[in-house]
């Protein structure tokens, strides 16, 4: 990281989770305090969470303040001016805290630095905070670290282009294994009236501990469909239908003709 940071003003430290992020953070802030400089560390509002924020303070003391938009103006104006009188050395918050005026700036580090609510929507001002902070940094001739375990597709593509500094952790810290991974035919799975992705072990598994320890299961629902198709038809029947391609047919309860009584996307009897 290091090397990075003599040849770029930006470095991407892309490490898979458990990889040791947050201790490499804190040795550049160190780092950064003993030169005499001021370190800001902005983090998704959702990320920042107590146990961040008592890690750091354990290290730290006094020497880091916290901001965010729950603070009343009352508090936000104290730490404004602590920062702005440099008694605050290191500011822990989220992308407001990127509008506070720092004195010598040495060192921003964006963890989570794909996560969209870096991006100010509304209202105004719109900005995202990932770029501002990286001209902010270039005005201070400050570093900028990037980091994330699944960094976005700009940041990855510029550390590629060599633009930015990158540096990649594959392994957890202490050899800890990764998780499994593995592939489900959801569509199979449907026709078989079985919830998709709990079938054979993974299903037993899932009602053994929901029962002992009523666990909650939670699914992931977002996403971008464009088409529908039924579990009665077989493999590959709708491949060719969309919502730019319609079956060439009235469709009826999202089949492209009458569904038979045995149809298993019928709902004249079928399971």
């Amino acid at each position: 990281m290091k090397q990075c940071f003599e040849e770029k003003q930006v470095s991407l430290l892309h490490g898979v989770t458990s990889s040791g992020k947050t201790e490499i953070y804190v040795k550049l802030m160190e780092e950064s305090l003993a030169a005499g400089k001021q370190v800001l560390y902005l983090l998704p509002e959702i990320a920042l969470t107590a146990q961040i924020i008592r890690r750091l303070q354990k290290h730290f003391g006094g020497q880091i303040g916290i901001y965010h938009s729950r603070f009343s103006n009352n508090e936000r104006v104290e730490i404004w001016n602590k920062v702005k009188s440099g008694e605050i050395r290191i500011v822990l918050g989220a992308r407001s805290s990127l509008l506070l005026p720092f004195r010598d700036l040495g060192l921003i580090i964006l963890d989570e630095e794909h996560d969209g609510s870096f991006k100010q929507q509304d209202p105004a001002p719109r900005y995202h905070a990932r770029d501002a902070a990286i001209y902010y940094a270039a005005l201070f001739k400050a570093k900028v670290l990037l980091g994330s375990a699944t960094p976005s597709l700009e940041s990855y593509f510029n550390a590629k282009q060599g633009k930015y500094g990158l540096v990649e952790l594959q392994e957890r810290f202490g050899g800890i294994a990764m998780p499994e991974i593995e592939i489900v035919d959801v569509v199979s799975e449907g026709r078989s009236g079985v919830t998709p992705g709990l079938s054979g072990a993974p299903q037993l598994e899932q009602k053994r501990l929901f029962s002992a320890l009523r666990l909650p299961h939670l699914v992931h629902t977002r996403a971008d469909m464009d088409g529908s198709s039924c579990r009665g038809c077989p493999p590959g029947a709708w491949d060719a239908y969309g919502s730019e391609n319609p079956p060439p047919v009235p469709e009826v309860d999202g089949c492209p003709k009458p569904m038979p009584p045995d149809c298993a996307g019928s709902t004249d009897g079928a399971p």
